[in-house]
């Protein structure tokens, strides 16, 4: 069906073995399925072999690789096993991680699925859209995005955007009429295509093609990598700078060995310890895990992260811009008062509501507006007289939406929207005017979301809403009320808390904005609340006034961006919201929030998806970001500091004419097990109590800051110390292997006690003791558990382990602990001193 476009629409339709009205039965959707397949785009992953040879590609594995041919060539077999088993388990684990993550973001794409109204059996429904085949009948509606390529039937208004095909941005007005030359996929009206987006107006579409054989399937050219974070690019680039470090420094020790009198073999066994001591291996796994587990939880909150950014850059908001309906209230709109000039009766006003919501007509609205109204309005009688002919979309300039009704003498429009815009548009002498303009400020000022409904007639049909403007009759004002979310005040106060600024922005009139916000604790002074009323003119929508205002009313979606571009100038921005006109600002701010019952386009165009549309979600989200945040700090804090203390220990014993303290498969048993047994523990440590209360970090900041860095340096000092003095006493009293394992001893206790300093930034190991962290100590356990295998099992031959007098472990053991732990104590006891010292 290479030019179904040029073909009859009722060709396509008995070619289809559909009906426009009854759609597919569903007894054959399994059959056609078969021929068609599921609608899902396959795209060709990467290849078996670059997945089983990628856990190999890296500089830390290429430095154990060349350890393992030296030590080979060295006849040193059994280290060169090690090595290679070694190797071999962090391939398993990369492996492993990379299954496991591709499963957990598979189930968290789940809770994205598409639902499409679709016709079978002669009635509406609503199905994923992989479960669409050719031949079904879809109703498309604003914002939503097309599952499908399909053949249009009917469209009124329907404008949509193909910028996903062509790189065109500009609305194309779709139509049903048939083409009969030949012509390019961005010039087929009559064709909507999957992956597209329906900006305005309704259609009724048959589908036509389903996943790869749908023009978005034939040009897709997805890559199956998965994005990498702005913080992982910069421990990526950290890592970097360390290889090449790490590189220069071996060079000088070599050089200082062959000086001192050793003989290159041994030199070069140095080195190769040195360098082993030095890399972190488990390093990207231990993140790749963290990131995922991380967006695994904000999902379970119901803040399901559509990318990695995201996670990373939530933590740091310190502005958050939001919608009022449903995010801070809870969406359930009840109609609470009407009002309506004295010639017309409550009965006449609620029957020009139910029309101008087209509550009678072929096409029922699910607005959440409409369906107060149509609650409201259900013994409103309507004459059968009254016949649909058309719909015009909310116009934002006007801000109000129109149906248009054709009886015996005239045509008849129905509006309903802004009843300051309806009042200004409305034909009203100036007392009637006051008398509106007072009972809306009445209405509005007890927080009712009000809306004006008016009414025009012509003689014939005006195709353009903005032609009735100036002709409208005031019928009367409905007021409208939200209750807000229990949970949104306490929401807001720990935002605050948080350093992070709120700003409400609504459609709604002054008075009411102020009262929502002042019952949400945002306000207290109406000086605070901007009405864009008031201040026409764009220009006045200045980066002071966005600072200076808390609540921004009767702002239209385009003044969206206004505001964000002047928040973005000095704040990481997280912005909300659900509807076609809302893309722009979502896409725009650092982290894009949407609704879970918005617009499909607005969901594509996000960071994060709240499926409950909460702003209680946004804060959990933010809190998870910084939890996230702290606890990578931790575990880069730990990782680098006991390599550290490793490096320090092998260039402390050159400097001192000391041998080599610690064998290089001695310091990959401590790389690979231990650090392992304890980062990822590190990675998912509970939240500290005032994560919350603590300003937002700078995003230009470094991720290891100057009291990280510092402490780095302290408690590897610490541990290189301890090694290298009972290192020197061993060797008074005992062999170099004796020596060396006791040293070895020293390192990996150093790194327990080492996880338990790294818990916390701030607090001491003792306070941060009553959070208990389980994971951490079944790590520690499990770390014990190997420890005593290597030292007194089977695997003592393997790492050259003589026998062990059970004083000298128990002191190594008791001494390391505690020193690592004085160290880090009295680290943070300075810093406080010197931060209490500086306010």
């Amino acid at each position: 069906m290479v030019d179904i476009y040029k073909q009859k629409i009722e060709t396509i339709i008995e070619d289809l073995s559909t009906s426009v009205d009854e759609g597919l039965d569903s007894a054959n959707i399994p059959k056609i399925r078969e021929q068609y397949g599921a609608n899902k785009l396959k795209i060709a992953g990467e290849p078996l072999w670059k997945k089983l040879v990628e856990p190999f590609w890296n500089i830390f594995v290429a430095i154990l690789l060349v350890a393992l041919i030296i030590s080979a060539f060295a006849d040193e077999y059994i280290d060169a096993i090690v090595i290679g088993v070694v190797v071999i388990i962090n391939a398993a684990i990369f492996w492993v991680q990379d299954y496991s993550t591709g499963r957990v973001l598979r189930a968290l794409k789940k809770h994205s699925s598409q639902l499409t109204n679709v016709v079978r059996d002669g009635r509406s429904m609503q199905v994923d859209a992989s479960e669409l085949v050719p031949g079904d009948i879809v109703e498309l509606s604003e914002g939503q995005k097309i599952p499908a390529d399909a053949r249009i039937i009917s469209a009124e208004a329907f404008g949509v955007d193909e910028s996903v095909l062509t790189g065109e941005s500009v609305a194309i007005h779709k139509h049903p009429h048939d083409i009969t030359s030949k012509t390019e996929v961005y010039n087929q009206r009559n064709m909507v295509f999957q992956g597209t987006f329906a900006l305005t107006g309704i259609a009724r579409v048959v589908v036509v093609a389903t996943g790869n054989n749908t023009q978005f399937g034939k040009i897709a050219k997805l890559s199956a990598t998965s994005e990498r974070a702005p913080m992982q690019k910069k421990i990526d680039s950290l890592a970097s700078i360390l290889t090449k470090v790490i590189a220069a420094i071996s060079v000088v020790v070599f050089l200082l060995s062959l000086l001192r009198g050793s003989d290159a073999a041994e030199a070069l066994r140095f080195v190769i310890a040195l360098a082993v001591s030095s890399v972190p291996e488990g390093l990207p796994v231990a993140l790749s895990v963290v990131l995922i587990l991380g967006m695994r939880r904000m999902a379970k909150k119901n803040a399901l992260v559509r990318s990695m950014h995201a996670i990373e850059n939530i933590g740091l908001a310190t502005a958050i811009a939001t919608d009022k309906t449903g995010t801070l209230t809870e969406n359930i709109l009840k109609v609470q008062t009407v009002w309506s000039p004295s010639q017309v009766g409550d009965q006449t006003l609620a029957i020009y509501a139910k029309l101008a919501a087209n509550i009678h007509g072929s096409h029922t609205s699910f607005d959440p507006l409409d369906g107060a109204i149509a609650q409201y309005t259900t013994q409103a009688p309507i004459s059968n007289d009254m016949k649909l002919t058309q719909q015009f979309s909310f116009v934002q300039d006007m801000r109000m939406s129109g149906v248009l009704w054709r009886t015996k003498q005239a045509y008849e429009l129905d509006v309903k929207g802004s009843p300051e815009d309806i009042i200004k548009r409305s034909r009203l002498t100036a007392t009637q005017k006051r008398e509106v303009e007072a009972k809306l400020h009445e209405l509005s000022s007890k927080g009712f979301r009000v809306i004006g409904i008016a009414s025009a007639s012509s003689k014939t049909k005006l195709d353009k809403l903005e032609n009735y403007a100036g002709n409208f009759t005031l019928k009367g004002l409905i007021a409208i009320a939200d209750s807000l979310r229990p949970e949104a005040r306490a929401a807001i106060e720990e935002a605050q808390s948080a350093g992070v600024d709120i700003k409400m922005i609504t459609g709604d009139h002054f008075e009411t904005a102020f009262q929502i916000g002042k019952n949400l604790g945002l306000v207290t002074d109406q000086s605070q609340v901007y009405d864009s009323q008031t201040h026409p003119k764009a220009s006045s929508l200045s980066a002071a006034a966005v600072n200076k205002h808390a609540i921004f009313a009767r702002i239209l979606p385009k003044d969206k961006m206004k505001i964000l571009k002047h928040l973005k100038k000095d704040n990481i921005t997280v912005m909300t919201g659900d509807g076609v006109n809302d893309v722009p600002a979502i896409s725009a701010a650092h982290v894009g929030v949407a609704m879970g019952s918005g617009s499909d386009i607005a969901k594509e165009s996000s960071d994060v998806v709240l499926l409950d549309d909460n702003f209680q979600t946004i804060v959990a989200a933010v809190r998870e970001g910084r939890v996230v945040f702290a606890n990578i700090r931790k575990m880069l804090f730990f990782i680098f500091s006991t390599a550290l203390g490793e490096s320090l220990t092998m260039i402390g014993a050159l400097i001192v004419g000391m041998p080599l303290p610690v064998l290089a498969v001695q310091i990959l048993w401590i790389n690979i097990v231990t650090d392992t047994a304890m980062v990822l523990p590190l990675g998912l440590e509970p939240p500290e109590s005032d994560v919350m209360q603590q300003p937002p970090r700078k995003v230009t900041a470094p991720i290891l800051d100057a009291l990280l860095i510092s402490r780095t340096f302290v408690v590897g000092a610490s541990i290189a110390v301890v090694a290298l003095v009972l290192f020197n006493r061993s060797l008074t009293t005992h062999s170099l292997a004796y020596a060396q394992a006791i040293a070895f001893t020293s390192l990996v206790v150093g790194q327990w006690a080492n996880a338990y300093v790294a818990r916390s930034e701030t607090k001491s190991v003792f306070v941060r003791m009553r959070t208990p962290n389980f994971k951490l100590l079944l790590g520690l356990m499990i770390a014990v558990g190997l420890q005593l295998l290597v030292l007194y099992g089977p695997l003592r031959s393997a790492f050259h382990i003589p026998d062990l007098l059970l004083g000298d472990v128990v002191l190594t053991t008791v001494v390391s602990f505690l020193v690592v732990i004085i160290a880090g104590e009295a680290h943070k006891l300075v810093t406080y001193l010197l931060r209490m010292r500086s306010r």
